[in-house]
């Protein structure tokens, strides 16, 4: 009788405090690392949204879109891929990219349109950008946030979390009961 108070005890202890505690922690822990993400960004101004014209007269702006601008070499070309692959679900995520071969998603990823590198070039002036081998992330305000080198591994990884930390949750779609018309 007694082992079943003392074990009702710590059931009541674990409930009320352990899972509380547990569940504080690791709470704590996501507001560190988003923190710590926020931390690592930069603010290099707003730059001015890429628009795409498509043949059916529809207008595509990465206004309210995260945008990635990417100049991929030869070497960094497999990343790029990964990268897209990675987002490739999300319709918020644009790409831009500079010479890249072989993906065929016109939607998600544009060409760079040359008459902008000036521009982005005087935007980018105090980064001292080569266009070659980096990646620049624009939050979904406009407003460039970080640049990366596409050869550095620890780069690449912090460029995916970057792209992830401006997106915002995924909505489930509510579940709808459509009947059939009875007969």
């Amino acid at each position: 009788m007694k082992g079943k108070k003392v074990f009702g005890s710590f059931l009541a202890m674990v409930v009320l405090v352990g899972f509380p505690l547990v569940a504080f922690y690791f709470v704590n822990k996501g507001v560190r690392y988003r923190k710590d993400l926020s931390k690592s960004l930069e603010d290099y101004g707003l730059i001015e949204p890429f628009q795409k014209r498509f043949a059916a007269g529809k207008v595509l702006s990465t206004a309210g879109n995260v945008t990635v601008l990417c100049f991929p070499t030869a070497n960094t070309s497999k990343f790029f891929t990964q990268l897209h692959d990675q987002f490739d679900n999300r319709t918020d995520v644009i790409f831009i990219v500079n010479g890249i071969d072989g993906i065929e998603d016109t939607v998600q990823v544009w060409d760079f349109p040359q008459d902008r590198q000036a521009d982005l070039a005087e935007a980018l002036s105090e980064l001292k950008p080569t266009f070659s081998g980096e990646g620049y992330l624009i939050n979904r305000e406009g407003r460039l946030v970080k640049k990366y080198d596409l050869t550095d591994k620890d780069d690449n990884q912090l460029f995916v979390k970057h792209i992830a930390y401006f997106l915002p949750p995924k909505k489930t779609p509510k579940a709808e009961l459509i009947r059939e018309t009875e007969k």
